[in-house]
């Protein structure tokens, strides 16, 4: 996932706009809004995302190639309260 939400990056979506893609507006799409917040309370699974500045070479599904200069990188995943690195 975190490749194609570096490839949002490049098409100049801001940071929050990709992050929010794929937490609470995936959440209320599909009516779960709890999965897309971080609340006392609520489930927590979370998915812990870094911006590296490097060049980085983005293909499509057609094949085309693009140098971005960021991605974002996945670091680990909390679920259930246990942190699994990736």
């Amino acid at each position: 996932m975190a490749h194609v939400l570096s490839k949002f990056l490049y098409l100049g979506y801001s940071l929050e706009e990709v992050i929010a893609a794929v937490t609470t507006q995936a959440a209320n799409w599909l009516q779960k809004p709890e999965l897309g917040r971080i609340q006392v309370g609520d489930a927590a699974q979370l998915t812990l995302f870094t911006v590296i500045q490097e060049p980085t070479t983005l293909i499509d599904s057609e094949g085309e190639q693009r140098l971005a200069d960021q991605r974002i990188e996945t670091r680990g995943v909390f679920v259930n309260g246990e942190f699994l690195k990736c």
